[in-house]
Formats: structure tokens, sequence, C-alpha cells
């Protein structure tokens, strides 16, 4: 008699050091060990400073993350349902987006320029400190004078009119409240994670980038991932409609954030096309109907004049320059070595250019770095499966803490290594073929299963 062997039962219980039961291909609830750390470090940063602006307040709290964490990850019972994940990432996405902006008021001036544009002043030629001294008597005919006020009172750079495109400022006026456009944008975004990327929308759940930037200090970035995963996801398609509208969808990104146009070196060659011609469009199309935010005044020109923000590199290097040239010429000199660096960086690494390669760059070779320049990139890695977006922007923690820390020798011992040294690092080690360490799909591999397609 011949035995047919027993056919392999599928795996449903799996315990081994990451202790994680209910395993599937397509649904993985694992953080990685550097998204456990991002979480720990950059939610004590935000409790601490809402609660106790001292160590003793940032102790309490690395305590009590790190003691939530180590239950939460040694116990495969306390494991969450995509939907719980859902519901816990809203709840926290509400608290901290009522919590204060942490060294961040750019949200004041979102919404107080969005409800002055809607009245009808041209927010491109009004600064906020002039409609508070002179318009007041106008703004109080608004049945929202008492919030208009508010937010004038609370901008950042008062002297200086609006910057942001158009449309958005529209947008910012239009909605209900800023609170109502964050959430219902990222729960869009919650929602299509959770059905065409699974991994992706538990890393997006809790990722302290996120968390921080997008509700925490309420930069509008976040709100530009619902078109970017559109695009993506147009241009995985072979039509040729699909295709164009994904290059508009992009020409769109670029347009509403600069910084955006990083991204552009990691699309396909017919989407570097598309996404140009969209973008010169939306380009030509803002310069026709509202000259005056390109104007030699304007705050979008006066801005452009500062070449120098958060760059360990280009601080250093304006202030070598400064002993022998201009300020002119060392804007000049420094643009244009800052622009040769990310140029070679860019033709160094083109062969295996990725998100986590370009995010390295950007923090070596971009004269101006901010935390939430990141978010985009992040969201782009994270679609394209390099999971080593997941732990890059730590450096990020570098700019917090020259914020924070009251010792400015101990804030550059922080931020050198972590705004310099670990991007440099990351570019220059040796590649690895496999999955990254925190990725999900080195878990499948270890444990001898398939790894399948994204779904």
């Amino acid at each position: 008699m011949i035995k047919v062997p027993e056919a392999r039962q599928p795996v449903t219980i799996i315990k081994n050091r990451y202790n994680l039961n209910m395993l599937t291909p397509c649904k993985i609830q694992l953080m990685g060990k550097s998204t456990c750390l991002w979480i720990i470090l950059g939610l004590c940063l935000i409790i601490s400073h809402q609660f106790a602006e001292d160590y003793t307040g940032s102790l309490i709290s690395v305590t009590i993350l790190s003691i939530l964490w180590i239950l939460w990850i040694r116990q495969p019972q306390t494991r969450l349902s995509a939907n719980q994940n859902l519901m816990l990432a809203i709840c926290l996405r509400v608290f901290l987006f009522l919590s204060s902006g942490v060294f961040e008021d750019d949200w004041h001036r979102y919404r107080s320029e969005g409800l002055l544009q809607n009245m009808g002043f041209n927010v491109y030629t009004l600064a906020p400190s002039d409609a508070l001294t002179n318009h007041l008597n106008d703004i109080r005919h608004s049945p929202q004078k008492a919030e208009i006020v508010y937010h004038l009172a609370r901008t950042g750079y008062p002297q200086f009119p609006a910057i942001y495109p158009r449309e958005l400022i529209a947008i910012f006026g239009f909605v209900p409240s800023l609170i109502f456009l964050f959430l219902l944008t990222d729960l869009i975004v919650l929602i299509l994670l959770k059905k065409y990327y699974p991994k992706v929308f538990y890393l997006w759940c809790l990722h302290p980038l996120i968390l921080m930037e997008g509700f925490v200090n309420k930069h509008y970035d976040v709100l530009l991932v619902l078109p970017l995963i559109l695009a993506h996801r147009l241009m995985q398609q072979k039509k040729t409609g699909f295709q164009i509208l994904s290059g508009l969808l992009w020409g769109l990104v670029f347009s509403l954030k600069g910084m955006a146009l990083f991204l552009w070196f990691l699309l396909p060659s017919k989407q570097k096309l598309y996404s140009l011609i969209f973008l010169l469009g939306f380009l030509t199309q803002a310069y026709f109907t509202n000259s005056s935010r390109f104007t030699p005044d304007s705050s979008l020109v006066i801005f452009t004049q500062w070449w120098e923000v958060n760059s360990p590199l280009a601080y250093t290097l304006r202030t070598f320059l400064t002993e022998f040239f201009h300020p002119e010429q060392t804007m000049l000199l420094g643009r244009f070595f800052m622009g040769s660096l990310f140029v070679l960086l860019i033709f160094w690494k083109q062969k295996s250019l990725k998100s986590s390669s370009l995010m390295s760059i950007m923090l070596i070779a971009n004269p101006i770095n901010n935390p939430w320049y990141l978010i985009l990139p992040l969201a782009y890695g994270l679609l394209e499966n390099d999971w080593d977006v997941n732990w890059i922007p730590l450096a990020c923690l570098g700019y917090y803490a020259c914020w924070i820390g009251d010792s400015p020798g101990l804030a550059l011992f922080i931020y050198l290594p972590l705004n310099l040294g670990l991007p440099w690092w990351y570019l220059w080690r040796e590649q690895n073929n496999g999955p990254p360490h925190d990725s999900p799909d080195l878990l499948l591999s270890r444990l001898s299963l398939p790894v399948a397609p994204r779904c």
C-alpha cells in the first residue's frame, strides 16, 4: 500500500522570539525594534512637553512607554486586529491633535489665512500682523472672527504674508476645522493601506514621525500622503490613461510641496515626464491666477533666500564662508556646494537609489532640513517595501534635541551623529541583498513561509 504524504497544514500559531501568533502572509502585526525606539523617544518628547518640561518628565515618559511596549511585544494574546489597530490609531491622533504643537505653529497660519482668503483678502500681500493692526474692523463682521483672531495672534513670523498655494489655503478655510480635515484624510489613508498595503498599515498606525509631525505639529505634508498613494496605485497600472492620471497626481503633489520634488528621482521614466508636464501646468496656472505670490517681496521669494536651515553641513559651510565673503556671495557659494554634493550623491547611488537612500541624501545635502520633509519619502518607501525608511527618520530626534536641550554642547552631541553621521553611515555601508532586520518579510523568510505578493 502506497502512503500518500499528508498535505502540510497551514500554520496558524507560531511561537518564536517575536512571539507572534495568527501570522498570515498578508496580515502582519509586527513593528520592528527601530520603530519601538522611535515610539519610546518620539512620544516621550510629546508627553514631557505637555506635562513636564524637564528631564524628570522625560524619564517618567520613557519608563511608562517602555513598560507598555514590552508588555505589548511579549504577550501574543494582546495582539490587536486590524480594525482595533485602526481605532487605536484614530483615537491617538485625536488626542495628539488636541495637544499643543511642539516648537511649531504653522497650523495657526493655515487656518487664519484660509479664513481670511475666503473673506476676500489677498493673503499674499496681507501679513498676519497687518491684519491684526489694520483690519480688525473688517474681521469683526465675520461669524468666525474669534477663531481668526485666535490663530492670527499665534502665527509664527507674523510679518510675512502667505507662502502656501492658493488652493491649499482655500481648503484650510473651507473645512469646518483643521482636525476634521487631518483626521478625515488620514482615515482614508489608513483604509487604503489596510486594503492594499497591509504591512504598511500596521507601521503607519503608530509611526512616530506621522504622529509627531502630522498630528502634534500639524504639518500639511501628512495630507499629501493621500494623493501620493493614489498616484502610486495608478502608477502600477499598464494602461496609458492610468499612467497619465498618475502623472497628474504626482505633479499636483510636487506643486503643493516643493520638497516633494526629491521623489521625482525615484519615479519611472514615463512618470518623470508626465509629472514634469503637469507640474509646469500647475505652476503656470498659479502664476497667472495669482501673480502676487511670486513677486520679489513675497514670502516665497524671501524664504528661498534663507538657504540654510537645520543642516549641520550647510551651517558649518556658512559659518566658514562668512569669514571671507559677503552674505550674497556666501549664499551663492553655499548653494553651489550643497547642490553639487547632492548631484554627486545621487550619481553615486543611481543604480541602487531608493527612498531610504534618498532620505539620507536629503539629510546630508539638503541645506534646508526639517523633520516633516521626510513624511512623503517615508510613505513612498513603505509602499515600495523599502523597510529601511522605517528607522532612517530616527535622525530627526537630533532636531528635537537641539530645541529642548538645556546644554548646547549636549544637544550638538546628539544632533551631529544623528543628522550627519547616521545618513553617511547608511549610504556608505554594504547593502544587504535580503530584507532588512526590521522587515516583516524577514520574519516570514525565517519561518520558511512563502512571502505573499502585495495584496
